[in-house]
């Protein structure tokens, strides 16, 4: 079993006479928990539901550390959300973090924006054990890692947000490291490219992390797992639980093994709900409401083949369909995902028909001498002409400024699929006329 030497807060200087560590370092890297978030459900029983999920998550980062013997606990900031933390989930946190303690397992846990670390927020008045370094200050620590045996197997240096406004490039204030077994731990916004949309939750660049001699980035702030860079590894684990629809699929943290200069993360699954959206947009020949039934079923069944996770499912319906009208009513929706949570066992299920159209011929008014005839041949010329396409994408129309998007052309192609369809449903009335 890893242990943990108990000299709280053992951070060391620069400059210090250190130790080099011969042993892998082993650690669970996890981020963006948000403990006590609000959850955009209308269901009172479902939020519950939501809020122990998260707690069960967190639970389950703790036993993945005991069981894999790891020698460490990382937390990339936003544990939870500063505001709305409960007594109830504090205790909860202590609990698991006593867990760990009894286990001989540090917990190194840096504040985000959400939990930020001045002495105003929660973060900072919370009774952590003296098995968990805290870093809530923008000042970098190293702090050394032991083993049960009191040797040295590596070395994390944290810093954190000390307010929920960071906009200063915090990566480039760690210190470069000399020798192997480093890792920094850092919530942050990571551009990838120039084109990456700007954000300013400590805003830098891939290129920070380049050249300080550390093995590992522990990153957190976005809320899907992701890997920034192979040299150095540096990773976004992703959230430990989909809070909203558009956070789909499974959700976990990263086991990390570090040798010397190199690193290999592997993910672990730990979220017990799962938010996964199925969309349909083939429906121009479903024309009952039972043949629809088949097709969101059949459709679902394709995200929820996983029966260890309890589903949160919206599903999305859109182009044309000849029961369009009907599902503009808000009791033909609210029917249908009654049955599909019945049948699929599922804790919330949302249609969303906001994108459902009637069905047009659009070749009907291609040619026309008319506004909607000039569209139609406009939406075809921009298919092919990447000139246009460029310049739609310049226009305020398009609502892209300059290094929004990667590919303006690709960007302004994705909107067109469908185009045709919308813009004849929407300017031709039910009589053709």
């Amino acid at each position: 079993m890893g242990g943990y030497s108990g000299r709280r807060g053992e951070a060391i200087s620069e400059h210090s006479l250190v130790e080099v560590p011969m042993k892998p370092f082993r650690f669970v890297h996890i981020a963006d928990v948000h403990l006590d978030t609000p959850f955009l459900c209308r269901e009172n029983l479902v939020r519950k539901r939501l809020r122990e999920a998260l707690r069960q998550a967190f639970a389950r980062a703790v036993d993945l550390v005991l069981s894999e013997r790891a020698h460490a606990l990382l937390i990339a900031g936003d544990l939870f959300d500063n505001d709305l933390l409960s007594f109830t989930t504090e205790g909860f946190l202590l609990e698991q973090m006593a867990r760990l303690r009894e286990a001989g397992v540090p917990v190194f846990y840096a504040t985000g924006n959400h939990d930020p670390g001045r002495t105003n927020y929660r973060a900072a008045h919370i009774p952590w054990p003296d098995n968990v370094h805290l870093f809530r200050s923008t000042s970098p620590e190293t702090v050394p890692v032991r083993d049960a045996e009191g040797d040295i197997v590596g070395y994390v240096t944290g810093v954190g947000h000390v307010t929920a406004r960071q906009a200063e490039n915090l990566a480039q204030r760690f210190p470069s490291q000399q020798e192997p077994g480093h890792v920094a731990l850092l919530h942050a916004w990571v551009r990838e490219t120039s084109a990456d949309p700007p954000d300013r939750c400590a805003p830098c660049s891939v290129e920070d992390l380049r050249g300080k001699g550390y093995a590992y980035w522990a990153l957190g702030h976005i809320h899907s797992r992701h890997t920034v860079c192979i040299d150095p590894l540096a990773c976004y684990p992703g959230n430990l639980q989909g809070r909203t629809p558009r956070e789909i699929g499974v959700k976990g943290g990263l086991l990390v093994e570090v040798t010397g200069r190199s690193a290999q993360a592997t993910f672990y699954p730990l979220s017990t709900v799962r938010w996964e959206t199925a969309a349909l947009d083939d429906l121009k020949e479903v024309s009952s409401s039972a043949e629809l039934h088949r097709r969101v079923k059949e459709r679902l069944a394709r995200v929820t083949s996983d029966d260890t996770a309890e589903f949160l499912l919206r599903v999305v319906l859109r182009g044309p369909c000849p029961l369009h009208r009907e599902l503009g009513q808000e009791d033909n929706l609210e029917a249908l995902a009654t049955e599909i949570e019945a049948e699929v066992g599922a804790l919330y299920v949302e249609v969303d028909a906001d994108a459902i159209l009637r069905p047009v011929e659009v070749d009907d008014h291609r040619d026309s001498v008319s506004v909607l005839g000039t569209l139609l041949a406009l939406i075809d010329e921009a298919r092919s002409d990447d000139e246009l396409a460029r310049r739609l994408a310049e226009e305020e129309l398009a609502a892209v400024s300059e290094g929004e998007v990667a590919d303006p052309v690709k960007y302004i192609r994705s909107l067109l699929v469908d185009l045709e369809e919308e813009a004849v449903a929407r300017m031709v009335a039910d009589d053709g006329s």
